[in-house]
């Protein structure tokens, strides 16, 4: 599975604003320029994440977006739909198009059952997941974590 550029900067973003608090509201400008996100580009996905109900904004000065849920209930899961991803591994495991030989390929099943689990996967893991720095992780300025 290959996730766009929409998902990806989705995510930062969801996870710059988790780290900020889930009532704290930043400014489009803001994520931005601290995570390398082109404004105009940010702006159209912060929308699309706010009608998919993860994101709340105010207008003004000292307005922006936040989180309208805490990190641990924002799945991976539910920020994969609310950008759009298409979740099948493969072409035959997608209900619109179907596959003519999986009553009888002998991979089907094997498709099947890595999808399944893999969305259990999403489902199970949160932003609040990423926020907590693994053991050799060190913080650094912005936020990313190496390990040496």
């Amino acid at each position: 599975m290959y996730l766009s550029t929409r998902t990806r900067y989705s995510v930062r973003a969801l996870l710059y604003l988790a780290r900020k608090g889930k009532n704290t509201p930043v400014s489009v400008s803001e994520i931005a320029r601290e995570e390398g996100i082109p404004r105009d580009y940010l702006e159209r996905l912060l929308n699309r994440l706010k009608k998919e109900g993860l994101l709340g904004s105010f207008r003004g000065r000292k307005g922006g977006y936040y989180l309208l849920h805490a990190p641990q209930e924002i799945t991976l899961e539910k920020i994969l739909r609310a950008t759009g991803e298409d979740f099948p591994f493969v072409d035959c495991l997608n209900d619109r198009r179907g596959c003519p030989r999986k009553n009888y390929c002998p991979a089907f099943n094997l498709w099947k059952t890595l999808q399944e689990k893999f969305h259990k996967w999403l489902k199970e893991l949160t932003l609040q997941d990423f926020l907590v720095f693994p053991e050799g992780g060190r913080e650094i300025s912005h936020n990313y974590i190496f390990h040496i």
